[in-house]
């Protein structure tokens, strides 16, 4: 299995904290915000032959009893410390004193009563506006382990209101908080917003090195989940000199760790460059010291370390005359204190013992733990494709090892097919980060178009502005001139003062007809735009309709289902959830029945073969392709095979939907000069002699009638539907 689900099963056991945790450090300390982790003692009664029934009865009533004064006492704390806070004569600081001095003692719901006594308290003064924020932001933190994030995101939307009043460390040490909640809901856009805002706060105030390791460490395993190389060794620069300053453990641990997984990352992408294995060996070489000089280690440490083995073990089988020896060694350290309940670990560990026993030509083990490891993989929901190619090549290597050419013949087939379905999954990957890619281009493109047009008007209004200048100025001295000439010749200037008279009324009889002209074409030019506005809308209007009918239907009505199932008593959550996964799969149906395909970046088959397996994946019916040839559709216009495609979509849902279809195939040929599109169903079938076809053939035939094609359609009662389109090839490259 690969690293990075070991990176995520670390920081879920780090996450989940035991019942006494310290809340962040208070804000006026000046130190590291951070978690801090309490060990507990999980005392069990161990059965001794020969023990007396009364014994194990004393035992009972004792434990019940300190359960019993430990909650009274709990109780008496609380009670005393509530006392002191209602007392006005005593001061804000003492006050918070004493409930930080009990806190760790009472159950997190007390806590959370205590808090919010004491923000109370401190926004009654404008000079404890940090405190304020530092109580708020434990109170985040005991909703978030309390998950209840609907209080959190609450008060964090509360707390953010003082931000513009606070100090660059209490922000540092808010966004810090915020950002945990948003990675414990694992929304990582918002997570990594207030993380690298936390992160620059805590640069600017300086020290804090232990806090901005965590930061970096949660944004690493982000970026090394999503294989993202480029950022994550950006962080890893950042991280090595606060590591170096810090010099504990833990921080030394997270950057090890990092490391490995990145340069795991780079083997895994060019196995020829041997040096990335021998680092991930190094750092993995290095975390395992670190643990194994540790004197009796938290459980959680195990947890996490126990992946470091696997994948050291994995990488030094690699290795040419490797002590063999050391690695089961390690194998079996990895499953001693390792999580039993993951399933993750138990199918690494199984792989490596495979790896291990075909290492040493032990066939038969080699085979037992392959196929103990294929059997966990079945029982995943979404199956790892990656993982079964593993096990099926590490089956027939055994196989051919022993001799039983038969059984690896075939496990290397499903080996094969495996391969081919990993390959299709990556290559749907890759199309929808180039979509994503081509999306975001176009909404730059958009930008920069609309910042030119900007700086044009911007032009165009200074240029004005000079025009109207110039133009008042030569007035003004037109007008200065005037006077002076008339009272120099009072007849030349009666002569002048007509003659201007007539210029100005011919130049107001010709501004006259110019706005004349100028009113004609702004009335024919709203109109035509008027025109234009209802085409559009008109067809908003129609598309909107549709969509509406759509979720009405299907969504709302489903919904609704939900409801009365949730207020059903003795109804299951795993069947409330299966009704909600049902809706989630038809809205995206939808959505992305409105993307249009990226036919710039692939061909029509390719289009087509991506619809079938993303309907499988999410449908859970049976759709089946046949493209033939599966080469040479580069040719055809982007045009027709977004028609085509359309085509498709509409024939199928119209399966889906009206015939209640549960298989389909989709057959695309090119015959000579001829493309064939037939598509297949099993469904109820249709009565082909109505004179006035649905709304959904008819559309079928426009876009048929649009590229001079034709439409075949062969319908039987509860056999199914099949509709075949026919275009000529020649008329399409023609044009």
């Amino acid at each position: 299995m690969k690293y990075e689900n070991s990176i995520r099963n670390g920081v879920a056991n780090n996450a989940q904290l035991p019942d006494d945790i310290n809340l962040v450090e208070r804000g006026y300390t000046g130190k590291t915000l951070k978690f801090c982790f309490k060990s507990h003692c999980n005392c069990r009664f161990q059965g001794v032959p020969g023990c007396p029934f009364y014994l194990l009865y004393f035992v009972m009533i004792l434990l019940l009893g300190c359960q019993y004064l430990r909650a009274q006492d709990n109780q008496h704390l609380y009670d005393s410390v509530m006392i002191i806070i209602s007392d006005e004569k005593i001061n804000f600081d003492e006050k918070d004193r004493a409930a930080y001095a009990v806190m760790d003692s009472l159950p997190l719901n007390s806590r959370i009563v205590l808090l919010q006594k004491l923000v109370h308290l401190s926004k009654t003064s404008d000079d404890r506006i940090s405190k304020t924020i530092a109580l708020y932001s434990d109170i985040i933190l005991m909703y978030a382990y309390l998950e209840d994030f609907d209080h959190a995101r609450l008060y964090a939307d509360t707390t953010l209101q003082y931000e513009n009043r606070a100090d660059e460390l209490t922000l540092a040490r808010l966004y810090y908080v915020i950002g945990n909640l948003y990675g414990k809901q694992v929304l990582t856009k918002q997570a990594h917003e207030f993380y690298y805002k936390s992160l620059g706060y805590f640069e600017k105030a300086g020290g804090n090195q232990q806090a901005q390791i965590d930061i970096l460490y949660n944004l690493a395993v982000a970026y090394v989940f999503q294989k993202d190389t480029i950022n994550a060794k950006k962080i890893l620069g950042k991280m090595l000199p606060l590591v170096q300053q810090a010099g504990d453990i833990v921080s030394q641990v997270y950057f090890y760790t990092i490391a490995g997984s990145y340069y795991e990352i780079l083997y895994d992408n060019r196995k020829e460059e041997t040096q990335f294995r021998d680092s991930v060996l190094l750092y993995d070489t290095q975390i395992i010291h670190i643990y194994e000089s540790i004197t009796n280690p938290p459980i959680t440490y195990g947890y996490q370390i126990s992946y470091n083995y696997l994948r050291w073990a994995t990488y030094a089988m690699e290795l040419p005359g490797a002590d063999m020896d050391i690695i089961k060694e390690r194998i079996e350290k990895a499953k001693r204190i390792a999580n039993p309940d993951q399933p993750e670990f138990v199918i690494s560990y199984r792989l490596n013992l495979a790896l291990y026993y075909l290492k040493v030509k032990n066939y038969y083990e080699a085979v037992k733990e392959a196929e103990g490891m294929l059997k966990l993989l079945n029982q995943f929901d979404k199956p790892d494709y990656n993982s079964y190619v593993i096990v099926y090549e590490t089956l027939s290597k055994a196989y051919e090892a022993s001799g039983n050419y038969v059984l690896a013949l075939k496990y290397e087939k499903l080996n094969s097919e495996y391969q081919k379905k990993l390959y299709d999954q990556e290559s749907y990957k890759t199309i929808q980060e180039l979509q994503t890619r081509y999306e975001v281009t176009k909404k730059e493109e958009d930008i920069q178009r609309l910042t030119e047009r900007n700086q044009f008007q911007e032009r165009i209004r200074y240029l004005t502005l000079g025009i109207l200048g110039i133009t008042l100025l030569a007035a003004i001295l037109g007008f200065l001139w005037f006077r002076r000439k008339r009272k120099s010749d009072a007849d030349a200037l009666k002569i002048a003062k007509l003659q201007q008279q007539e210029a100005e009324l011919k130049a107001e009889m010709e501004t006259a007809k110019l706005e004349e002209k100028e009113r004609e074409f702004d009335v024919l030019a709203s109109g035509m735009e008027m025109r234009q506005i209802k085409s559009y809308l008109d067809g908003l209007e129609a598309e909107r309709t549709r969509l509406a009918g759509e979720l009405h239907d299907n969504v709302s009505n489903a919904l609704l289902g939900v409801k009365f199932k949730m207020q059903t008593p003795g109804v299951s959550q795993e069947e409330i959830s299966s009704m909600l996964q049902g809706i989630h799969e038809h809205v995206r149906n939808i959505s992305h029945e409105l993307m249009p395909p990226v036919f710039q970046h692939a061909t029509l088959a390719e289009i087509i073969a991506d619809y079938v397996y993303m309907q499988n994946d999410m449908n859970g019916l049976h759709f089946e392709c046949h493209i033939e040839p599966e080469d040479g559709w580069e040719g055809l216009p982007q045009e027709t095979a977004l028609e085509l495609h359309r085509i498709t979509q509409e024939v199928c849902g119209n399966a889906l939907k009206h015939a209640k279809a549960k298989n389909i195939r989709i057959s695309l040929h090119r015959e000579e000069n001829r493309v064939i599109l037939s598509i297949s169903d099993d469904g109820r079938g249709m009565d082909t002699t109505v004179k006035k076809p649905g709304l959904g053939l008819q559309i079928i035939h426009d876009r048929t009638a649009k590229m001079n094609g034709i439409v075949e359609i062969q319908s039987e009662p509860e056999k199914g539907t099949t509709i075949k389109v026919v275009v000529d090839w020649r008329q399409i490259k023609n044009g």
